[in-house]
């Protein structure tokens, strides 16, 4: 019998999120993605850089960490084609250009592997 360490459980772990992610991404409407873009930007005025991306990092799939002109990082960037899915329909919601911008960025830029989202980055400065 093979003993199941701790990188075992985690690489699990990561496979089953990843799986939950893409299947989310899929089953989630259009109207869905909307409200749940609306929530997260609900009460401010205008968004931020920090506000934009930290509800990249919580709707798209795959870890979002962060942009470029020209690429973008996921923390598992096999989930590159579900972030573009949705984000694709993100960018149709808002009315607002900056994450018009970023989400039309996501739809079109190469993926870089990141190891960590832009939520864990977040942390380490607040």
């Amino acid at each position: 019998m093979v003993p199941v360490t701790r990188k075992y459980r985690a690489l699990v772990a990561l496979g089953l999120s990843a799986l939950f992610a893409v299947r989310s991404a899929s089953a989630q409407t259009a109207a869905g993605w909307c409200a749940r873009l609306d929530s997260l930007h609900a009460g401010a005025a205008r968004w931020d850089r920090d506000d934009l991306y930290t509800a990249a990092a919580r709707l798209l799939p795959g870890g979002f960490g962060g942009i470029t002109t020209t690429y973008f990082f996921l923390k598992q960037p096999t989930n590159a084609d579900s972030a573009r899915r949705v984000a694709r329909i993100l960018a149709a919601c808002s009315r607002d250009e900056y994450p018009i911008r970023l989400f039309s960025l996501v739809q079109t830029g190469a993926v870089r592997s990141g190891n960590y989202d832009w939520l864990e980055l977040q942390q380490w400065y607040t």
